[in-house]
């Protein structure tokens, strides 16, 4: 509930006349706070804005960015992964409170969006003295813009603002670094580490992520079928350790394995102790990492991410024709587009079959055509006996 405003005339630094209004409103948490509203042309203006005001109810979007926030996440932390969660988290206070924190929600306008998106292009990274990459100057964008919709949707904002400037970044890479089989197995000439060595085997031959290998435990590799099941995923989050459901109910699946894979795996498990239900590998996922770095460096490779080893999977699996919908498959995605989305510019190198395809196809329609021309001429008429005539 709003008291009674107070309106009063001022000058301006050039000398005009203006008016401003200020009365106490109960925010969204209860608490009173002073509403000053200034630059308004005449009285009568300024008394019909507060007019509005009241007639819109207590409901209005006159919390901060921070009040928000804190209401925001408190509703998502139910929702979703502590991953998720904590990237979330990150985000926000890296990169969007630190300009906002104090900003009422109802004063972001697409033109102060368009100020933090310039702000977020000119930022380095400070580990790497980098610009941000594209892809998550685009993540970034997207939690401003989910918070806005939540500001919509909950608490009144007319607009979000997100929606007139649009992204900035891209939603995924362009390129991605992946290795060949023969790329592959120079890596693993001079990997001379047994469980490295067999772990970066199982990220090669199934696709599967980081977190799900390091999930993984004797049980998940049965002695008898050369498979590997996947239904869990490791994380770390603030320095502490969860095992947890996997991305999606799509990547709790069964990833069948070359048999040479599933003999070197279950020749370590045997070969050292380790219970059933006790995870294969207690590496890190930045372990992992530097270690692939550093033998592909010794080997002369590119250089590439432990997570490209699953880009790789998938590439060689296209590029041996396996259709789009059983890549999916193994690599746990919940739709089949999500597939496409990601590797569609892969595709493109099967159009040198295709065109083969066709040009077989156009060569034995057309001398099919041609034969049956010589077999039956069409009759000549008179005229054709003179063409003269």
């Amino acid at each position: 509930m709003a008291s009674q405003g107070t309106i009063t005339k001022y000058k301006t630094k050039t000398g005009k006349t203006k008016w401003e209004l200020r009365f106490w409103s109960k925010d969204w948490t209860g608490k009173n706070r002073l509403v000053h509203k200034a630059g308004f042309m005449t009285r009568a203006e300024a008394k019909a804005w507060y007019d509005g005001y009241v007639s819109e109810g207590e409901e209005r979007p006159d919390l901060t960015m921070g009040q928000l926030y804190e209401a925001y996440m408190a509703d998502m932390k139910p929702k979703l992964k502590n991953t998720t969660y904590a990237q979330k988290e990150w985000a926000f206070k890296t990169h969007i409170l630190p300009y906002y924190s104090n900003t009422p929600i109802d004063s972001i306008t697409p033109k102060s969006i368009m100020k933090w998106q310039n702000k977020l292009l000119d930022a380095r990274n400070p580990k790497s003295g980098q610009p941000y990459s594209e892809t998550y100057l685009y993540s970034l964008h997207e939690q401003m813009s989910a918070i806005l919709n939540y500001a919509v949707k909950y608490y009144k904002l007319p607009t979000n603002p997100c929606r007139v400037t649009g992204s900035i970044g891209v939603a995924k890479a362009d390129e991605m670094t992946i290795w060949t089989p023969e790329q592959f197995q120079i890596f693993l000439q001079y990997e001379k580490k047994t469980l490295y060595r067999i772990l970066y085997e199982i990220l090669f031959f199934t696709g599967i992520r980081e977190g799900e290998l390091l999930a993984l435990t004797p049980k998940d590799i049965p002695e008898g079928e050369n498979v590997v099941i996947v239904r869990k995923s490791y994380a770390v989050v603030h320095g502490k350790e969860y095992i947890q459901e996997p991305k999606t109910k799509k990547s709790i699946r069964r990833v069948k394995i070359p048999e040479a894979v599933h003999q070197d795996i279950r020749k370590y498990i045997e070969s050292v102790y380790i219970g059933q239900n006790e995870r294969l590998c207690l590496y890190s996922k930045t372990a992992l990492n530097v270690e692939l770095k550093k033998v592909a460096k010794q080997a002369g490779l590119p250089e590439i991410h432990v997570h490209e080893l699953r880009h790789s999977h998938a590439s060689f699996l296209i590029g041996r024709g396996v259709d789009i919908a059983t890549v999916s498959n193994r690599l746990g995605h919940e739709k089949v587009s999500t597939t496409l989305n990601t590797y569609t510019h892969m595709l493109p190198e099967n159009d040198a079959k295709v065109t083969g395809f066709l040009d077989s196809a156009a060569e034995e329609i057309l001398d099919r055509k041609d034969q049956g021309q010589q077999k039956s001429e069409p009759e000549k008429g008179p005229d054709d006996e003179n063409p003269q005539k």
